[in-house]
């Protein structure tokens, strides 16, 4: 198994966030975003060409297949035999889902914020998309605006529902 013995480095990244985006909306509505044009948005696949993946090994499988990158925070791969379980939780609109992150995962990601006095990061894609994605340098000079930051977006990843 190549899973990181530190649960704080068990976090699961991608550097293909177009492929992992399409592979979710594909979960998410039974149509095929991964293979298809979003526009004109694609019929629903009966039976789904990307079902919601069943376990972990079925989650990493299904990424890879779709050209999905997956590694951990040590930047080691993610592999379909490593020793994690998923949970996939469909609901509907009339139910708010709020994710909590594990408490290893904040308090790491505090530490390397405090540990980083530059800069904080933020989303690559956002560089592609954006004039400028660099925090601006009042934003984040201290530690405590750096967390402050951090904190918002810890609650909007939790609360979060597409747009």
């Amino acid at each position: 198994m190549t899973i990181p013995t530190d649960p704080r480095l068990r976090r699961i990244s991608t550097d293909t966030p177009l492929a992992w985006g399409n592979l979710v909306k594909s979960w998410a509505t039974g149509r095929d975003y991964v293979r298809k044009l979003p526009y004109p948005r694609p019929a629903v696949d009966n039976p789904p060409a990307h079902p919601p993946p069943k376990d972990f090994n079925d989650f990493v499988t299904q990424c890879y297949g779709a050209g999905v990158s997956l590694f951990y925070d040590d930047r080691t791969r993610v592999d379909a035999a490593d020793a994690m379980t998923l949970s996939v939780v469909p609901h509907p609109t009339t139910t708010l889902v709020i994710r909590l992150s594990p408490t290893e995962f904040i308090d790491k990601s505090e530490d390397d914020i405090v540990a980083n006095r530059r800069s904080y990061p933020i989303t690559l894609f956002y560089n592609d998309i954006l004039v400028n994605a660099t925090p601006k340098v009042d934003a984040v000079d201290t530690e405590v605006k750096r967390l402050n930051i951090h904190a918002m977006r810890v609650g909007e990843y939790t609360i979060a529902m597409c747009q």
